[in-house]
């Protein structure tokens, strides 16, 4: 039986939960690598790599994960609004990785220095990506005529 004779198609696949947390675990190495060093200048750069090494593979793991599921769209012949729709679920854990990522790298730069700001920051950090992924993940899609369930 094909997908579009079919209304409501499943396509279950894992959340980028796991992909996102194993990318956290290479940019902590190079952050403790580097950070152990006496030079300031390697210690700040462990800042810096620490974080784009981990939006990196966050951005890897997650393109992997969109060529996946398109793939599999076409090959189960699923209408394309239903892949959009499963594609938005899907991006609203984005804004919640990249949120806990620079919420983590400012509560390290806290300790070397404490300002206002960077409790606001996290404050507002945190605050915004719970709002957008409850909001991405269950009124956006509802909004759409289907949606794919991500198991």
């Amino acid at each position: 039986m094909h997908a579009t004779s079919c209304p409501n198609i499943y396509i279950t696949y894992r959340p980028l939960t796991r992909p996102a947390l194993l990318s956290l675990l290479p940019s902590l190495v190079v952050f403790i690598c580097l950070r152990t060093r006496k030079n300031e200048k390697w210690q700040y750069l462990s800042i810096y790599l620490s974080i784009y090494l981990s939006i990196y593979l966050s951005i890897l793991s997650i393109s992997v994960r969109f060529f996946l599921s398109f793939f599999l769209s076409i090959y189960f012949h699923v209408p394309i609004y239903l892949f959009l729709s499963n594609y938005l679920f899907l991006s609203s854990y984005v804004f919640l990785f990249l949120s806990i990522y620079f919420c983590f790298y400012l509560l390290i730069y806290l300790f070397l220095c404490s300002y206002l700001f960077v409790f606001l920051f996290i404050y507002l950090s945190i605050y915004l990506s719970i709002y957008l992924s409850i909001y991405l993940s269950i009124y956006l899609p509802t909004y759409l005529p289907g949606h794919l369930d991500v198991v």
